[in-house]
């Protein structure tokens, strides 16, 4: 974890900052090199934090962490959000059973997408229970 851990009323403010900073990143591939790396992407999460999902058993060298944290760092800071929260979490992969594992390969960034929409589907929901 960097960055300032933000407050309630901070990560609703936070939401459509980290999604223009995911979408930066990824219209730029900044974190492209690092993919390998991830389970199931980056991204924002309504909590106020930008995630990236590290591979569960993956080695990730010190310099690398480094410099993806500095690449989101940079574009938070682009985008009006100093000191933007990054979490890296140790994640499983996700399974969808609905699709044979030979398809979900044969389609670029099929996991990240499945990623990102989890990530932004857990955002919808934890707003709507906050009401």
């Amino acid at each position: 974890m960097t960055g300032k851990i933000p407050t309630e009323e901070e990560a609703k403010i936070y939401w459509p900052i980290l999604v223009n900073v995911t979408d930066d990143i990824s219209e730029n591939k900044l974190l492209d090199p690092y993919l390998k790396y991830m389970q199931n992407g980056y991204g924002p999460a309504t909590n106020g934090y930008f995630l990236i999902g590290a591979c569960m058993d993956c080695e990730i060298p010190e310099e690398d962490l480094d410099e993806m944290v500095r690449i989101v760092t940079e574009v938070g800071e682009r985008n009006g959000l100093e000191n933007i929260p990054i979490r890296i979490i140790r994640e499983t992969p996700m399974q969808n059973d609905s699709m044979p594992e030979s398809q979900k390969n044969e389609i670029p960034g099929f996991t990240i997408s499945v990623g990102i929409f989890s990530l932004m589907l857990v955002g919808i929901i934890y707003n709507k229970t906050k009401k």
